[in-house]
């Protein structure tokens, strides 16, 4: 009989559970959707147009990225719209390519009034072709109707750990997932690519169950 390591991740609207992807720059704890939102003083939804050298310290917010955003999710709109980063990874900048699309977490230098983020924000790639969960809280946040939600991924671990923003495990479609709080008990199915959602639910702590017998 074939042994099956499976891996389970999930983030829930206070909570986050799973391990920090690994980069040159040292990052601490990362925070939740709700919590970064709360905190950050702008997140967007932009494609980088053009990235381009200076507005700030060498190596410290040293790059400017224009950005065509799409959705402006906390902050006044403006545009054209900038945020810079530092071009050395040891510092922790976020390696924008022009053409692709991002969630940005934004902050504020109180000197400068410029906008920065970096790889220790959860400043990431977006595909607005797809369901992301993520973006669903941001935009329920956005408009003054939070919307707890939980959700994560069912995968067959098959290189252990893994370096990068992807993991290389398979997906496991069709696994009964269950979701026990103190004062409600939800139910789902994993997708074909492995992943669950509960949409709505009790904010609060769960201990999350599954089978693996189809």
């Amino acid at each position: 009989m074939r042994n099956i390591f499976v891996g389970i991740s999930t983030t829930i609207a206070t909570l986050l559970f799973g391990a920090l992807n690994i980069h040159a720059c040292s990052c601490g704890e990362r925070q939740t959707p709700a919590k970064a939102y709360a905190d950050a003083s702008v997140v967007w939804i932009g494609t980088a147009t053009k990235i381009s050298r200076g507005g700030g310290r060498s190596g410290f917010g040293d790059l400017k990225v224009t950005l065509d955003v799409r959705e402006f999710l906390k902050g006044r709109k403006t545009r054209p719209a900038e945020v810079f980063t530092s071009s050395q990874g040891t510092a922790c900048g976020y390696p924008f390519e022009n053409g692709e699309t991002y969630l940005i977490y934004g902050y504020r230098d109180r000197e400068t009034g410029s906008i920065s983020t970096e790889r220790c924000t959860r400043t990431r790639e977006v595909d607005l072709g797809t369901v992301d969960d993520e973006l669903e809280i941001l935009r329920s946040l956005s408009v003054g109707r939070f919307e707890p939600r939980l959700y994560g991924a069912v995968e067959e671990i098959t290189r252990g750990i893994y370096i990068g923003d992807r993991s290389p495990n398979r997906p496991m479609p069709g696994i009964a997932v269950i979701a026990r709080g103190h004062s409600a008990t939800y139910k789902a199915k994993t997708d074909w690519d492995g992943r669950f959602r509960f949409v709505d639910i009790r904010p609060g702590e769960y201990v999350l169950d599954l089978s693996l017998i189809h």
